[in-house]
């Protein structure tokens, strides 16, 4: 008895971890980062999320795919949770008389972007409205087919 009251609040711990964590995700959680070549990386909060031992977290994240903030971190948590394995991030750059105007991103199918010259503080991409409805379908038929 004692132990299943034991496991019980455990995986209580677990729940409300994951939904704490998930609440963290923003906008920047992942970015873009430039040295030599352009890395995909996820904040400290995206990465536990990655690691959380919760067999239930995935299907957590899909009503989350929603938000716009969240989105992006979500599409790379649950990438790196289930297709590792095939992991395949790009930059395509968009010049205008020899500048740069735009780039260009994408990842396992889905694609944002960053303008340029634009001054968002809270964003530093953006994404159509139709990739966020291509990635819900696509996380939400993944996990139905229990994939």
């Amino acid at each position: 008895m004692q132990a299943a009251q034991a496991f019980k609040e455990i995986q209580k711990s677990i729940d409300s971890s994951a939904e704490l964590y998930i609440s963290k995700l923003n906008c920047n959680s992942a970015i873009v980062t430039s040295t030599y070549f352009e890395q995909l990386l996820l904040d400290s909060i995206g990465n536990l999320l990655v690691e959380l031992a919760d067999k239930d977290l995935n299907r957590k994240l899909l009503p989350y795919l929603n938000d716009k903030s969240k989105v992006l971190a979500i599409h790379i948590i649950l990438t790196k949770r289930l297709e590792h394995e095939t992991l395949m991030f790009r930059a395509e750059y968009v010049y205008h008389n020899k500048n740069i105007i735009r780039v260009n991103y994408s990842c396992n199918n889905f694609n944002w972007y960053y303008l340029i010259g634009e001054n968002n503080r809270d964003c530093f991409f953006n994404i159509d409205d139709s990739e966020i409805n291509k990635i819900k379908y696509y996380w939400t038929e993944k996990l139905k087919r229990g994939e």
